[in-house]
């Protein structure tokens, strides 16, 4: 999936739902804000090109933090 973040725009702390497996994402652009943040303080690196993988669980709540200039693009998808 393509995930477009606006100005504004964030998803709070949650996590996948079981079963899921393992989540990737690969950051596309640079903007200010739209971090990715596990644990409510853990913000993982948001350079163009980065990917992170992480398993899929409760065991790693994470959020998107608000954009506040400009866009953030994710691509993103779900192994099981």
């Amino acid at each position: 999936s393509l995930l477009r973040y606006s100005i504004s725009d964030h998803c709070p702390i949650h996590h996948e739902p079981t079963g899921c497996g393992i989540r990737a994402m690969i950051d596309l652009c640079e903007s200010d804000g739209g971090e990715l943040q596990f644990f409510g303080k853990e913000k993982a690196d948001s350079s163009v090109g980065t990917g992170i993988i992480f398993p899929a669980s409760f065991m790693f709540p994470y959020e998107v933090l608000p954009v506040t200039e400009g866009y953030r693009y994710y691509v993103t998808t779900t192994f099981k």
